[in-house]
């Protein structure tokens, strides 16, 4: 495409921009983006990939799942029975529809009457855009009704292409939108409310993003910088001491916030037996530079008394290593 995206401003845009242009979220399907026979059972978990699509296509963006073929040139079984199960689920999002799906709005106010108490936990919104007409809303307020009284569930700003909001568990015979903020006047809304599987939605606890480092075997590793380089020698190695007791079944390197210069995409974990390094694995970081997460080094339940990262490649051809923190796991 010709012209030029100024990226300082691509992950914002402008509130009262000219041009519409969704968001556009790319994921990875397994930890990288290329393929890998070891990677064949590492799909992301069918909970993992509802969380991204709630953040991302129930936020008004495009999920990009990023697929790759296998050496045959073929989507392999194992990815292809983790979509049909992501699919799965999804459809239950929407399986039990509760009410909707336009409400007029009048007096900045849309409400929907039961005739009856129903019960429900999660909120479908967008607004109508075209060519000429886009986002209206800039601040929105959802309420129930319970007993002849109305509670607020939900607050937000935009609304847009589509915003998924899971509240907790409703019973009640009535909601309503309440438009708090806009820049014109809004007339109706897509505006539908359905009983979707708590463990899907998150209903009772935070829907956060995958994170290793939240494993119960993972374990921290303190840097003792004065040890690590000297002036003759750039930091490409971190060396650390770990316990022989335990084996360990991978390395975990999470970038610095940003991947700034610095940031390895190459790394080789080694330890050290009989007083001499030996490799145990390398790997490469798919997409660090944009997508900065905690990256993983799998082992094969390896014991050692020390054990060390060497950096073999640099974005934009760094020479000393920069990140935000080094973990083991621990074999079960």
């Amino acid at each position: 495409m010709p012209g030029f995206c100024n990226t300082g401003e691509a992950n914002s845009g402008h509130k009262d921009g000219v041009f519409f242009i969704p968001g556009d979220c790319d994921v990875p399907f397994r930890p990288g983006w290329f393929y890998h026979t070891r990677e064949d059972n590492a799909q992301k978990s069918v909970q993992h990939l509802i969380n991204i699509y709630l953040r991302s296509a129930g936020s008004g963006a495009y999920m990009n799942l990023g697929m790759t073929p296998d050496k045959r040139g073929l989507i392999h079984e194992n990815d292809v029975k983790r979509l049909k199960e992501f699919k799965a689920a999804l459809d239950s999002l929407f399986a039990n529809k509760v009410f909707g799906d336009e409400v007029k709005i009048e007096n900045n106010v849309g409400t929907v009457e039961f005739g009856g108490t129903k019960r429900l936990n999660f909120i479908k919104m967008a607004e109508f855009l075209s060519s000429t007409q886009g986002e209206l809303v800039s601040g929105y307020e959802v309420d129930v009704r319970k007993g002849g009284k109305w509670e607020t569930v939900l607050k937000g700003q935009a609304i847009g292409l589509k915003r998924l909001k899971p509240i907790p568990t409703q019973d009640c015979d009535a909601v309503r939108i309440r438009i708090t903020e806009s820049s014109g006047t809004v007339k109706s809304l897509k505006f539908s409310g359905y009983l979707a599987p708590e463990h899907l939605i998150g209903v009772g606890t935070a829907i956060q993003e995958n994170d290793i480092r939240s494993l119960p075997n993972y374990r921290k590793l303190e840097v003792n910088p004065a040890s690590q380089f000297t002036p003759m020698h750039p930091l490409r190695y971190l060396e650390f001491p770990v316990s022989r007791d335990k084996a360990i079944s991978g390395f975990v390197f999470t970038p610095a916030a940003g991947a700034p210069l610095g940031t390895p995409d190459r790394c080789t974990v080694e330890i050290q037996q009989d007083g001499k390094w030996v490799k145990a694995a390398d790997r490469e970081f798919s997409n660090v530079k944009s997508n900065p997460v905690p990256q993983l080094i799998p082992l094969d339940n390896v014991k050692t008394d020390r054990i060390r990262i060497r950096a073999d490649r640099f974005l934009d051809g760094a020479e000393e290593m920069v990140f935000g923190e080094m973990g083991i796991l621990l074999a079960d």
